[in-house]
């Protein structure tokens, strides 16, 4: 549900965590100009709490790698992610930037990721 109250607009770009107990999501409030500069919100669905995990933010998914990774600024982010207690592990996220291949690639996939 929106807290309209504290200027949220909209919740967007959901993603189910391992277990299906809790939900990712991208929170859009009043003030800011794009999505880079929303938030990550986690959602317990079994308690009803929810909390911010990212600040400056979008399109949040978990990665089997024990990350959530996410955009900004056209970059792809990622931060360690507790799966169990539902928590960033390290506040500082490490940057990776997206390469794109040509389309026409043989035996190369059309996206690869390169740490910068």
């Amino acid at each position: 549900t929106l807290d309209v109250t504290s200027g949220e607009r909209s919740h967007r770009f959901a993603s189910l965590l391992p277990g299906g107990d809790a939900l990712i999501y991208t929170v859009g409030f009043e003030g800011i100009d794009n999505y880079d500069d929303a938030r990550i919100d986690i959602w317990d669905m079994r308690t009803g709490t929810r909390a911010t995990l990212v600040e400056r933010g979008t399109s949040a998914t978990y990665s089997p790698s024990g990350h959530i990774v996410y955009a900004r600024g056209g970059k792809l982010m990622a931060v360690p992610f507790d799966a169990k207690q539902a928590r960033i592990e390290v506040l500082r996220a490490g940057e990776v930037e997206a390469v794109l291949l040509p389309e026409r690639c043989p035996g190369r996939p059309s996206r690869s990721w390169t740490a910068s």
